[in-house]
């Protein structure tokens, strides 16, 4: 492997970053910056300005070289505007004048310039480049390197290492006594980083040998947060850092740009934090698959664990992801040695890099120093255990917010108000209610617009039978941001259990304005707004659920609102759409609860009543198909006075529900009714009432006719067969696998035809139409009756008496 010196500095710092540093198609990422341009021109001046005679070194030479430099290349695109490039010509043109009068140039004895060096390390080079290398006399070289920024202290001592060693190495023929590394930062002055002499140059090889080996062998790159990582061109990249970054850097598509790049280059930070991307777009399961990818490449990768836990609890896995939190609670609880890991620097190395933290691969952060990632893991876990239930998880939870509530001082504001609100959470569960709310009460006592704690307070009210409170609080929650929606939907359900339906359709109304497409609250608003007598604005409210996706549940409120504001034939319609919906979805229950109720307002419409035998009988409803044809039976008798029909579905409605009273006793009425009427004829006609009775009996629609049924085939003949039995007629079916000659001969000798529409082919339908109708023999089509007994009654109301 070859490596430079500052790539090698770069992963000490972090290996993430180092990584991003070296691949091609990141490097679109990398900005340009003004303070890079800058640097570059002046160290362009300085080797030019060295190569000069010592007497013509003076500070007029180098200000105009620095002018000339200007000219030249001041117009890079990392100069944008005339002003800042201005500002920055100022800037370099100060730092050189003040270098001139403090340098004394003229005195240096320049050795070489910007030379390019390398050091063999076993089977690995690291290369560098020295700005300048100066003789001090006696065999002592100066390594100078030129700093175009102020001094931060410590940033490059593996450059103060390796750069001397080099030195040393080049120098076989003449070895130095001594090389110095000096860091001359041209705004404030030099400083010395370090020194070599002969006697430190072998283990100084073995460290940076060790390095590089470990460099090598790195295949994780897991990030480091430090001080370096605001400017860092691939922070977007990083799951350290806040998901704005990506989505500012890749507005369009981040998550299937990311998946590319992670899938190109299985790396366990890219997959962690494709998994965060995910998650924030709502693909939950999707940002588990990409966090499961992150734990395979790295096991001990903390964040890797820490992401997909919270994935595995967002899709209610919470025993999984509990066990993911506790690996990871493990490695970074308080008092943990934590596991080596590959790409870590020995401490020698480590030193001044910004302090990484050996359990986490982050850099220490949070106040008093508490690390950032024990406290999102120990909170994390404290969360899952609590939703994973029981007395042990929520032991283990307590235990865990003990172990950070140590550093309660320390913590920083944000995380101490949610390690307080698991705390209180912890009491609610053991029914320490009182204490719960006295916890959540402090939070928003110190911030009144802490909605989270708000939500947990309605919770203790509610347990505490204050349900007035705990609406009271659901709003404040809601009114400062948390789960806007959630809160208001269950604000309304509290207003409905005290029946005050104008307000929780006003509260539905709030839920909807903070999430529009919350179908929930469109299906509680415009329930509410029927409930409290506003059909009109209810019937609007249950449009706009249809519209948004509330299917045949919208529709059917639909119906009822139009039912109440008298308006039935808009209500049939709605209903005859509702019946065709559900069909193909199998929601035939929904279908028999919307007819019933059209029936309450319309009890005499003959077609839904006829819908409604069908759907029981689908449903395997024997009582309710009896009631219908019941009604049926009624209907007949008081509407049109036909006797023969009103008998022939009072008799389908015993035979559907055998002991059905209402059944029997409309069977009854019309047995009754017949009497009467054959009675009166017989006194008029002076006939006996025996006679006439059974000459009534006898125009029984269906009695001893002969009825071919089409298509009854594909569902079964027994039904139908046993259907027409009942009314006294023999039946015989009309196969789709017929020619037109066996259509003709199983159709002649009938005396009607019955066609199940929807269970035939429309070519054999029209085939027996026609020779029905070639050989004068009436046709019955019951539409979208399917039942045995509906399509029986069909025939007893269509066909003609004979």
């Amino acid at each position: 492997m070859q490596v430079s010196c500052s790539r090698l500095n770069t992963w000490l710092r972090c290996p993430f970053q180092f990584w991003c540093e070296v691949q091609p198609e990141l490097k679109p990422m990398v900005k340009p910056r003004p303070y890079l341009a800058l640097g570059s021109i002046v160290h362009a001046v300085l080797r030019t300005f060295y190569t000069l005679p010592p007497d013509q070194r003076t500070r007029n030479a180098l200000l105009r070289l620095y002018d000339q430099a200007w000219a030249d290349q001041g117009s890079q695109p990392a100069f944008t505007g005339r002003q800042e490039r201005e500002r920055w010509y100022r800037q370099g043109y100060e730092m050189l004048h003040r270098y001139a009068l403090r340098a004394r140039p003229a005195e240096v004895n320049v050795k070489r310039l910007e030379c390019n060096m390398y050091l063999e390390l076993g089977e690995h080079r690291v290369s560098g480049k020295v700005d300048r290398l100066d003789h001090l006399g006696e065999g002592v070289l100066r390594v100078v390197d030129y700093k175009t920024g102020r001094s931060q202290g410590g940033e490059e001592d593996l450059a103060a290492r390796v750069y001397p060693l080099m030195v040393w190495k080049a120098e076989r023929e003449t070895p130095p006594t001594r090389v110095v590394m000096v860091y001359d930062y041209l705004p404030e002055g030099e400083r010395v980083a370090g020194e070599i002499t002969a006697e430190a140059v072998p283990a100084l090889e073995e460290e940076l040998g060790h390095l590089v080996e470990q460099v090598a062998g790195d295949t994780a790159f897991l990030p480091a947060e430090n001080q370096w990582c605001g400017p860092c061109d691939f922070r977007a990249l990083c799951p350290e850092a806040p998901l704005e970054e990506l989505l500012g850097r890749w507005p369009e598509d981040p998550a299937g740009r990311l998946e590319s790049l992670a899938e190109s280059h299985p790396l366990p930070a890219l997959w962690t934090r494709l998994s965060q991307i995910r998650m924030f777009l709502g693909a939950h399961e999707a940002a588990e698959r990409a966090a499961a990818r992150a734990v395979e490449a790295s096991p001990d990768y903390v964040l890797a664990r820490h992401q997909l836990g919270i994935a595995l609890g967002t899709l209610g896995k919470q025993a999984e992801a509990v066990e993911h939190l506790r690996c990871a609670w493990q490695v970074v609880r308080p008092g943990s040695p934590g596991p080596e890991r590959p790409g870590q620097a020995g401490q020698a190395t480590r030193a001044g890099t910004g302090g990484r933290d050996d359990r986490t691969g982050s850099a220490g952060r949070g106040s008093g120093g508490v690390a950032r990632w024990t406290v999102e893991v120990g909170l994390a876990l404290a969360e899952a255990l609590l939703a994973l239930g029981g007395g042990e998880a929520m032991e283990e939870a307590e235990d865990v917010l003990q172990q950070l509530g140590r550093w309660e001082a320390e913590m920083a504001p944000a995380d101490d108000a949610r390690r307080q609100r698991l705390a209180a959470r912890v009491a609610l569960q053991r029914g320490e209610i009182e204490q719960a709310r006295d916890l959540l009460l402090s939070l928003v006592t110190g911030n009144p617009y802490d909605g989270e704690s708000y939500f947990w307070l309605a919770e203790a009210a509610r347990r505490a039978g204050d349900t007035a409170a705990a609406l009271d609080h659901l709003c404040r929650a809601a009114e400062h941001g948390y789960r806007s929606a959630q809160c208001y939907r269950e604000a309304a359900a509290l207003a409905l259990e005290g029946e005050d339906y104008h307000r929780a359709a006003d509260l539905y109304r709030q839920a909807l304005e903070a999430d529009p497409g919350d179908l929930e609250s469109r299906e509680g608003l415009a329930t509410c707004l029927f409930w409290a007598g506003r059909w009109e604005e209810a019937l609007g409210a249950a449009r706009e659920w249809q519209e948004a996706g509330g299917g045949t549940a919208a529709r059917a409120l639909a119906m009822d609102c139009l039912l109440r504001l008298g308006r039935p034939q808009k209500a049939r319609a709605e209903l005859d759409a509702i019946c065709t919906e559900c069909r193909p979805t199998g929601e035939l229950a929904r279908a028999l609860g919307a007819v019933d109720r059209y029936l309450e307002r319309v009890p005499g419409d003959q077609e839904v009543l006829l819908e409604k035998v069908d759907l029981a009988e689908e449903l395997d409803r024997p009582t309710e198909a009896g009631a219908a044809l019941a009604a049926l039976s009624r209907l007949a008798r008081k509407r049109s006075g036909d006797l023969a029909r009103a008998r022939t579905l009072a008799r389908l409605a015993v035979a559907a529900c055998p002991g059905l009273a209402v059944a029997e006793e409309a069977l009854r009425e019309v047995l009754e009714a017949t009497r009467q009427l054959a009675e009166a004829d017989a006194a008029e006609k002076g006939r006996p009432l025996a006679e006439l009775l059974a000459e009534e009996e006898a125009r029984l629609p269906l009695e001893g006719m002969r009825v071919a049924v089409v298509g009854g085939d594909r569902v079964g003949a027994g039904p139908y067969r046993g259907a027409f039995a009942q009314l006294g007629a023999e039946c015989r079916f009309v196969s789709a696998d017929l020619n037109p000659a066996h259509v003709r001969d199983k159709v002649a000798g009938c005396d009607a035809v019955v066609i199940v529409a929807a269970e035939i082919g429309h070519d054999l339908s029209e085939q027996t139409v026609r020779v029905a109708r070639s050989l004068g023999i009436p046709v019955v089509l019951p539409g979208r009756m399917r039942g045995a007994r509906a399509v029986a009654s069909a025939a007893a109301l269509q066909l003609p008496a004979r």
